[in-house]
């Protein structure tokens, strides 16, 4: 990896964090008139003037979700290119976990919106694929996770602000198991909490050229 490129991915990095962290917070305040899980799995019915409102609602959660997982991926790519001078295989496994997630998520979306088409035409998803989808809605948030441990283990002792993101990594071993006792606002809110530090951190760290250069 070049020194210009990976200078440039490290500021990409800090701005996908930042979009990511901005699609967040639009979508904790979406408006959300009725219960997916309901509708999809045919416990709840809609009059038939209420489909497109309800297939409006989904879509705009899916567009803000699918810019904030674009912005995520990004994010990861830059943290990965900023320790891949100190050790490519923490980098290389940065860039795995944090992809894979990226990926998991991307997947549960379009099994959501695929449940969602059924539901608009009358139909209920199969219940296999409704578990099917919860499966993967669920493992998708544990490579983020371990990733967000990983990175605050590669990064801890750099200045300006590598002690918050291993606070914020600590903060994530109750945020995670939280989600089956308290349902996924915890852990919500502290994966917004997460990709704001990452912003600030990584445009904090962009090196300079000249750093870049040396051996």
């Amino acid at each position: 990896m070049t020194p210009d490129l990976r200078r440039n991915l490290v500021i990409s990095g800090s701005i996908g964090a930042a979009v990511a962290c901005g699609a967040l917070c639009v979508l904790m305040f979406l408006p959300r008139t009725w219960d997916h899980l309901a509708v999809i799995s045919n416990l709840a019915s809609l009059p038939a003037d209420q489909v497109r409102l309800y297939s409006n609602q989904v879509a705009s959660d899916l567009t803000f979700d699918s810019v904030y997982l674009l912005g995520h991926a990004v994010m990861w790519i830059g943290f990965a290119a900023l320790v891949s001078n100190e050790s490519k295989g923490v980098a290389n496994s940065i860039a795995i976990l944090g992809l894979l997630g990226s990926f998991l998520d991307f997947t549960e979306n379009e099994m959501r919106w695929a449940a969602v088409k059924l539901a608009v035409i009358g139909s209920a998803a199969p219940a296999n694929r409704l578990a099917d989808w919860q499966m993967v809605f669920g493992l998708s948030y544990w490579p983020l996770f371990l990733c967000c441990i990983l990175t605050s283990i590669a990064v801890a002792r750099r200045p300006r602000g590598g002690f918050v993101l291993v606070a914020l990594a600590a903060a994530c071993t109750f945020a995670g198991p939280s989600v089956y006792k308290a349902g996924p606002l915890p852990a919500f809110l502290w994966i917004i909490a997460w990709h704001f530090g990452s912003a600030l951190f990584l445009w904090g760290q962009i090196p300079s050229k000249e750093a870049l250069s040396r051996p």
